[in-house]
Parts: C-alpha cells; structure tokens; sequence
C-alpha cells in the first residue's frame, strides 16, 4: 500500500525524468536467484530531466514472469509495484536500480527504477488527452503536465515528436452516451459484477461501430484515475447495439468507457458497481496477451501455509499480536488456511520456501510505501493453458512508520497497523484492489484510519480463492484444507467462586465456566507472582475448566484461571480464594427460671460472616445471626432441640449436638393453720 506524493518531490528525487513509451518486457531473475524482476524497455520521445540523448533505456520494475519456455514457469508478484503494459506511454521518473540481473540479462547499462514504485509512472490516455498518476491529484491534461514539469525543472519543454504508430493526441471525450450493463456471470453476487473471475457484462447502447474497438473500466489500482482494457480475447461479441466482454482483473467500481475504432470515446452515464477484484497474471505469451487465474495450495503439512515472524517482528508484541489477529480474521470469515509458524532468523526478502514475515531495512520500501505482499507462484501447462498457483509469500513492513497498535487512541499522523496488514492478507489471498472505501481492499488508506472487520464483499471474494482452492486440482500438488480452527469470541458465563475447607470435607472445586475456550491453566498466587499448576498429589483439573484442591496441612491460598483459544484471544479469571473455616461455635443452653424463660445461648470467636441458625436439625435456618455479633440468643421453650449452624460464605455447616430446655417448675406455697391449744 502507497501514500501520496507531490509531483516536485517526485520530480525532484528523480535523477532521470523522461516521457516514453513501453516498447518491450522480459523477466530476469536477480543475480542471486532471489527475485524476479521485468525489465521494461522504453522508448524515450522526450527528455525532462538528466540526459540528453534520446534512444531507449531500461527501466527495473518488482515481479515478473521467467521460465514460459520450460515445464516450471515460475513468476512473482508485489502488491506495491508498478505494473506496466506494452504499448503504454507517459512521464517516467527514474532513480538508479540498487541490484543485479543474473547472467543471461544483456549488458546493457545503466538500469533504472522508478521513483517510489507506481508514483513514478504517470500514464497517458491519449484518447481523451489526459496524463494520469495512481491519485486524483496527480492527473492533467497532457499540456498542463509539460506546464507543471517545466516550472519545477525551470527548463522550457515542448510537446515531443511522438511516432506515427501513437494514436493522435484528442481532447475531452466527443460523445457521451447511456450504457446500461447487465450482468451475465457465475460468481455469487447480489448486483455487482466482479473483476478477474470470468463474469459477463452484457453493454447495450447505440453507435458502436461494428469494427471492435476497446472497453475500458476504471482502474482499481488507482482508485479510477485511470483506466484499464480489457483484452482482446476478453471481448467475446461486439455490434454496433451491444457488447459482451469479460471483467478484466483490476476493474473497480465507475464508469465503463468505450474507444470506438474511430477514435471516438463513449462513457457511461452511471457507475457500474463492481465487487471484489481476484488477481490474474497478465503477460505477454505465444498465444498474445493474456491473463490467467491464480490459486492457492498445500504449502504445509496442515493444508494450507504458515507465515513466520522474523525475530525482530516477534519482538514486537503490538505487531505480532495484530498480525495473529488479522490472520485469525480472515481464516474464520472465508476459510483461507493461514496460521502462524515458527519465528525465522531470515531477514530478507528470498527465494528460499519461507513465508517470512518482518520489517525492512534501512530504505528496502522507500519513502512512500507503508508495507507490501510478494506472492511467488510457479506454474505448469494443463492442456493449452497454464496453471499458477502459490508457491511463497512475504510480507515485508515499513519501520519508518509511527504505528498504532491496539486499542489506545491514535496519534497524530499514525497509521494502524492491523488495518493495513489486514489489507495486504488479503493481496496475498489473491485478491486485489477495489475501488470502495468502506472494504478493505479498497486501493488507499489514511492516517488515523481503522478498518479491522472484513465487508460482505470482502468476505465472498477470499470465500471465492478458498472455494477454487480447495476444489481445484493444480499442478499436481494438494489441494488447500478448508481452515477449521475457526473459533468464536470468548464470553464468561461465570466466575470462580471463594471455596472453605470445612470439618469435615477433604477436597474443594474452582469451576471457571466460559463460551468457546480451547485451553485452560489454573495458576496459583505466591507472594506477587502466580505460578501454573499441573496435576499432582494436591491438584487435579489444571486443565480444565474445574481444578479440584485436596485438603493440606496449610489449606488456604489465591487461585485464577486463565482461558486462551485459537484465535490468540485470552481471558483471566477473577481471584478465588480458599480458606479454612473451623469449628469455633460453643453453645449454652440456658434453663427457665422463676423469673426467665428458658433459651439457647451461642458464642463464636470469628465474627466476620454471617451465619444462619438451625434448632430443627438442618430443616429450616430460620435465625440469622448478623456479621460482628459475638453471641446469639434464641428464645425456645421447653423440649429437646437439634442445634445446626452453617456458614453462609463458606457453606460450611457444624452439628452442634441436641439441647434441651426443660420445663419450667411452678412454685406452689400451701398455708397451714395453726389452731392454739
């Protein structure tokens, strides 16, 4: 993913700026058989910037296609590079290619590159006379380019003396018709077309011409600040009343255009929704132009691919979470089989059956690149055709970023993390750029954005690789296993409770009840730390939801359990405590008198809690006594009565054997009489 860049600072970091055209395209592995790299030959009409020659030179750009004329053809394909066709032309601004090309490249010097990547190439429509950089704010018209060149370099420029095989340069389009489109594909979806994946669209209108011309779709790349063709072999009918193309890789949401053979230019009057963007490889082989679909297949033991966290990257808890999370993401919504590997040592971006994941060094990304996805295929020829599928993935970070991590409040000018890597997943689940800010292939993205959910269209176009993927035989290799260690977010239903050892009771349970965990660990408090517990002659359930503690000479202590699931989310209980709750009642039972009725007299030395009292047996605990009280009395009348107490904390209770009150004795007084003698 790419920010902006002004036009004088491109300029002004290009040694080179020249206007040309894509005359040739060939792929060459580096010197060191690490990467695949296209060498684009241009063909320079006029010079802007630091040569003074015209001729043709080389131009260096990420990916490629090598190997097409052997059994293992073999390609790689950067998320942020620039892509450019044969026969395109526009304003290139050039620095010097850092590498090597391997052996068989000619000797031919100096190499260049462009200046931060697809900001260095501002393409020319001819047909309707406009100069087209990757954002709004980078187009002109063709003049008003040459204006803006000449004032920065403060060198005169005239329009360049273009060859009589361009197409003559026109102004605004001439003519503007209504063009209704249906849709006429097999993809699942509800009113959207979808790009790269063979759908039809079905354009009606009138004054086509009936000589073939071009179909045209905003370019996704670029938010549809240009446009894209559609390939010949895409156009399957053509009249002068209506089209049937196919939706080429790369269209995005806008108005579709159609270049008459004449020259004239016709859009839409309305924007043509189109959904996700399924990557293709697009070159040049023995059967023309053409694109091809990719795919994914086992690249582990597991069914699908593990990326490994270089060790720098794994140090960085707020990025490796993230990442884990963003993963976790799309495995679960679509299916795709991600997981996280091993930490590497690798620090580079190699050749090498790693699917490393980290941050670049020194200026590897340049200035205006945030982090991109490399996905290395190799292919074989099934019947006419080749298969690609996925071989390597790297994803490499920009560290020159101030990044937001988590859930704390952005900073100024910060980009969040999981956002942008959630869009590069999905470069690396085969899908491209659309143009909707609401998903999150959308082409661009902002500083102080956040979007860390996938949309519905996001979620059918990864459901829709995952479909292929997993049903497709390719090459000869496994196909890709569904991911099934999706989980759903944890909930707690309910805590630990504080658990007593009682009289006489020998072991107590902690129970943590929680939705949808997949491991437990039961840790113990000592001193300011907590210690994991395993099953032995004290514990058992260490691992589960229930650890059951068995009665010790010391039979008090701090318990928490924590929860963890595939998904890398983790939940910790509340502290439980367990304690010992003995028996420190006494009971007294106090007999009628002459002047009192008889009663139940009960002492106790602990007063913290309350207890509750039965003279039933147990039956009914009608009397409470209240916390802080030292002594009960309970009124009774004559008889015998089984005295129970239970704790109402701790649920401990204690027999505390049969009172009896006896009946009160009246005191009868007789009178004698006494007569005298």
């Amino acid at each position: 993913m790419t920010l902006p860049e002004t036009l004088d600072n491109l300029v002004a970091a290009s040694p080179i700026v020249v206007e040309g055209k894509v005359r040739s395209q060939q792929g060459f592995w580096d010197d060191e058989n690490k990467n695949i790299y296209t060498v684009n030959e241009i063909e320079i009409f006029t010079v802007f910037k630091g040569i003074n020659i015209l001729g043709t030179l080389q131009v260096v750009t990420l990916g490629g296609v090598v190997g097409l004329d052997t059994d293992n053809p073999e390609m790689d394909r950067v998320s942020s590079a620039l892509e450019l066709q044969v026969g395109e032309m526009g304003l290139f601004m050039l620095q010097s290619f850092p590498g090597s090309l391997a052996e068989n490249f000619p000797n031919i010097t100096p190499l260049y590159r462009p200046t931060e990547g697809v900001l260095g190439f501002i393409r020319y429509d001819l047909v309707i006379g406009v100069a087209q950089g990757v954002y709004d704010d980078m187009t002109f018209k063709i003049s008003e380019l040459y204006d803006s060149i000449s004032l920065i370099t403060d060198i005169p420029i005239s329009l360049g003396l273009w060859d009589n095989e361009d197409t003559v340069l026109r102004g605004d389009p001439s003519v503007e018709r209504s063009i209704v489109a249906q849709q006429e594909g097999i993809s699942n979806s509800e009113f959207e077309v979808h790009a790269g994946v063979g759908d039809l669209l079905t354009i009606s209108g009138t004054d086509f011409g009936n000589e073939v011309g071009n179909v045209l779709f905003p370019d996704a790349n670029t938010g549809g600040s240009r446009y894209i063709s559609a390939l010949p072999q895409q156009i399957k009918e053509w009249s002068n009343t209506q089209i049937l193309v196919e939706v080429p890789y790369r269209s995005g949401t806008g108005k579709v255009r159609i270049d008459k053979a004449n020259g004239e230019s016709l859009i839409a009057a309305e924007n043509l929704p189109i959904g996700y963007d399924h990557i293709n490889v697009q070159y040049n082989d023995f059967n023309g132009q053409n694109a091809y679909v990719t795919q994914l297949t086992a690249d582990n033991i597991m069914g699908g691919y593990d990326f490994q966290f270089q060790t720098d990257f794994a140090k960085n808890t707020g990025a490796s979470n993230a990442f884990r999370n963003l993963i976790q993401t799309w495995a679960c919504a679509t299916g795709v089989n991600f997981t996280i590997g091993d930490v590497t040592t690798v620090d580079e971006d190699t050749n090498d059956g790693i699917n490393v994941v980290r941050f670049d060094n020194d200026d590897e990304l340049g200035g205006r690149t945030l982090a991109y996805a490399r996905s290395r295929y190799r292919g074989c020829y099934q019947g006419e055709t080749i298969k690609w599928y996925v071989n390597e993935i790297e994803v490499v970070v920009n560290d020159d970023y101030n990044w937001h991590y988590g859930e704390s409040a952005f900073e100024t000018g910060q980009f969040d993390f999981e956002t942008v890597m959630l869009h590069e997943i999905g470069h690396t689940q085969q899908l491209g750029h659309v143009i909707n800010p609401s998903e999150v292939m959308h082409y661009a993205i902002g500083p102080q954005q956040q979007k860390r959910s996938l949309s519905h269209i996001d979620v059918i176009g990864g459901e829709f690789v995952t479909a292929k993927s997993v049903n497709d035989d390719v090459c000869g290799r496994i196909p890709m296993q569904e991911y099934e260690s999706c989980c759903e977010t944890m909930v707690i239903v309910g805590q630990p409770a504080n658990q007593f050892f009682c009289n006489d009771n020998t072991s107590v349970t902690f129970t943590f009840d929680v939705n949808f965990p997949d491991t437990y660990a039961w840790e113990v408090k000592n001193g300011e730390s907590w210690t994991a517990l395993v099953d032995d002659s004290m514990y058992s359930g260490a691992k589960t939801a229930n650890l059951t503690v068995k009665r010790s000479d010391n039979p008090v202590g701090e318990f928490r359990c924590v929860v963890s699931n595939n998904c890398y989310e983790i939940l910790i209980s509340e502290t439980a405590h367990l304690s010992f709750r003995d028996n420190d009642f006494s009971i007294v039972p106090i007999q009628a008198t002459c002047e009192s009725e008889g009663h139940i007299e009960l002492q106790r030395e602990n007063t913290e809690g309350t207890v509750r009292v039965s003279i039933d047996g147990g039956n009914n605990f009608d009397t409470v006594w209240e916390a802080n009280e030292s002594q009960l009395t309970i009124l009774a009348t004559s008889g015998s009565y089984p005295v129970v107490v239970t704790d109402v904390d701790s649920g401990c209770w204690f027999d505390m054997g049969t009172v009896t009150i006896n009946a009160s004795i009246a005191l009868e007084l007789a009178a004698e009489v006494f007569e005298s003698a």
